[in-house]
């Protein structure tokens, strides 16, 4: 890879390459926060991938958010099914689920972040991989 790196742009100055194994396929769903001007700081989540741009299935509340609101946003969806394992998918683990929907909607309240969006956060085998996350920070474009 390195060796391509150079040959296309010589100019690159590559400090090294992360390589990660592929995530196991699984059930895609989407967290996130956000600062609203008028409403304050906010969490979402909903199904992810392909299905947040189809389905628009997100619910949103006022962060922080416990563990028991971070279940019944879990519950609140249409697609909540989904989750609950269909066609012979495993259920999501709603616990991992829950947890992690409180720690993104508590970001902001530790660092200075305008936005996150993990989207999509991979659930398979009982755990999950974030798979692709974009992060703004306060006065800064998307990182």
């Amino acid at each position: 890879m390195m060796a391509r790196v150079r040959r296309v742009a010589p100019q690159a100055h590559v400090l090294g390459i992360c390589v990660q194994p592929m995530v196991p396929e699984g059930t895609e769903v989407i967290v996130g926060n956000f600062r609203d001007a008028q409403a304050g700081l906010g969490v979402m989540f909903g199904l992810g991938g392909i299905w947040v741009e189809v389905l628009k299935d997100v619910v949103f509340r006022l962060a922080p958010v416990s563990e028991s609101e971070a279940r019944r946003m879990i519950e609140e969806i249409r697609g909540v099914r989904v989750l609950e394992g269909l066609r012979g998918k495993p259920p999501v683990n709603q616990e991992a689920l829950a947890h992690l929907i409180v720690t993104i909607g508590s970001l902001m309240d530790v660092l200075p972040i305008e936005e996150v969006d993990c989207n999509s956060v991979i659930f398979h085998n009982g755990t999950y991989a974030i798979a692709d996350a974009r992060m703004s920070l306060l006065g800064s474009e998307a990182a």
